[in-house]
C-alpha cells in the first residue's frame, strides 16, 4: 500500500531506514500538510516540508 505524507528533513531521515519513500514533485491531489505529520512541528518557510510517496521496503 501506498501512502503520500508530508515530512521534515528529520523525519525523512527516521522514516528512509523503515520505509521507500520517493520525493513528490508536482502538484497532487492530496493537500501538503501545514506541519510535519509525523513529529507536528510546524515551519516558517514551507519549503522545509516535502511530500513523499511512501512504501515498506522491497515494495510490500
Amino acid at each position: 500500500m501506498k501512502y503520500i505524507r508530508t515530512f521534515c528533513e528529520q523525519c525523512r531521515a527516521i522514516y528512509a531506514d523503515s520505509f521507500t519513500l520517493k520525493p513528490i514533485s508536482g502538484q497532487t491531489t492530496t493537500p501538503k500538510a501545514a506541519c510535519c505529520e509525523n513529529c507536528k512541528r510546524k515551519f516558517s518557510h514551507p519549503a522545509d516540508l516535502k511530500q513523499y510517496i511512501v512504501t515498506a521496503k522491497g515494495g510490500r
